[in-house]
């Protein structure tokens, strides 16, 4: 400013140039899904989350994790801590950062249920008359031992 020929500096601009502290966020899980992750690892809401969480936590939810996905792996979780011999993670950032393992785990893991259970063949004969079982059967032997002739055994 002494260059231009102000010999002093007006207030205006020290206004302008003051930078104002920002305050530090809070580091709390607000969104359903951060707050659904610290419950399923028994996480007090009121706690707050590091930064390096947050930013594996931003990355996940990149990375596809939502909440039909998390409860899928909270399911399997619950599944899991019953057993003695479990491993879940007990880290909310290595389960952030392995959320995909965990999830494939989970899928694998999922009991069977709805029609894979109930499938029965559809061209299933019941066997009635005991002479025909027994040719039936008769003639599956004999081409068992024509198969195991055949190969020299």
């Amino acid at each position: 400013m002494k260059l231009m020929g102000f010999d002093g500096v007006r207030i205006d601009e020290t206004e302008v140039n003051a930078t104002v502290a920002k305050p530090k966020p809070d580091n709390l899980p607000t969104s359903a899904l951060a707050k659904a992750i610290a419950t399923l690892f028994h996480r007090d809401l009121g706690k707050p989350w590091s930064d390096i969480e947050i930013v594996a936590f931003r990355a996940a939810t990149r990375g596809g994790m939502d909440e039909g996905a998390v409860a899928e792996v909270a399911g399997f979780y619950e599944r899991e801590r019953k057993k003695p011999d479990h491993y879940c993670r007990t880290s909310i950032l290595t389960f952030l950062r392995h959320f995909g393992g965990e999830l494939d785990k989970a899928r694998a893991d999922k009991p069977k249920v709805g029609k894979a259970l109930e499938w029965t063949p559809a061209n299933v004969v019941p066997m009635t008359d005991p002479a025909e079982a027994e040719r039936i059967a008769s003639a599956a032997r004999q081409a068992a031992r024509e198969f195991r002739e055949g190969k020299g055994r």
